[in-house]
């Protein structure tokens, strides 16, 4: 008769389900009518408030006689959304119940059939970023003497000592003999270093970098500005590669 029957709980994708089978009316003759069959999720219990799952799925009828499957999804394999107000979606003309009953279908053989569904629960992640503006950013100076400056020959650069600015250390880090193949014994190349700052964060800062013309007490200077990564990253230096010549 058509009643609602409910299959035991399965798991797919993390949640629990059943389905839920309407076999429709097997005392009319005519047999106009459908099978219906929906999945529904359940045990929702322990699920967070104004939970939302998206699920595409497909529900099938085992076609005994031919090893095969009658398969039922929504059009262009529609993402559907299980929440508190719909637990349940599927299908209310599965199959009529003449081709149900049809025994070259194979559909029910010795009466007996069999349903099934293949679920893909789509989980989302989220990733979110947050920048602050610094309305009245710190501004600070400091100087660095480098003595014997004709003996600085270390290929991995000299550094000063750290100043703390904007709840950051920084320093310098200077190549006399410039920084890589292109500059090599033909620049000075100088770098403002981000020295501390928490991991997966990004600090961004303009700075001007300046060498004392002793003889003329004025600087040489070149000012910049950009995004410094934590120490040890690919780009927390950042500054000029050839400074001067």
């Amino acid at each position: 008769m058509n009643k609602k029957y409910e299959s035991g709980v399965f798991q797919a994708g993390g949640y629990k389900w059943k389905l839920v089978l309407h076999p429709g009316d097997n005392s009319r003759s005519d047999e106009n009518g459908y099978v219906s069959l929906f999945l529904k999720i359940v045990e929702t219990e322990k699920l967070p408030y104004d939970w939302k799952v998206n699920v595409n799925f497909k529900l099938f009828v085992v076609d005994q006689k031919h090893a095969n499957y009658l398969t039922i999804q929504d059009a262009g394999d529609a993402v559907r959304t299980f929440s508190e107000k719909k637990t349940k979606w599927g299908f209310e003309q599965l199959i009529s119940l003449r081709d149900f009953k049809n025994s070259s279908n194979g559909y029910l053989v010795r009466d007996f059939c069999e349903f099934g569904a293949e679920i893909f629960v789509i989980h989302h992640s989220n990733k979110s970023e947050s920048l602050y503006m610094i309305k009245n950013p710190t501004k600070d100076s400091f100087s660095w003497t480098l003595e014997n400056f004709s003996t600085l020959n270390g290929l991995s650069g000299y550094d000063s000592r750290t100043i703390a600015v904007g709840e950051r250390d920084w320093s310098l880090r200077v190549y006399p003999r410039g920084s890589d193949n292109e500059t090599r014994d033909e620049y000075l190349s100088l770098y403002v270093e981000l020295k501390n700052c928490g991991a997966n964060k990004t600090v961004f800062a303009s700075y001007t970098l300046k060498i004392l013309d002793q003889r003329h007490d004025k600087y040489y200077h070149e000012t910049g500005s950009g995004w410094f990564r934590p120490s040890g990253a690919a780009s927390n230096l950042v500054g000029a590669t050839g400074l001067i010549y």
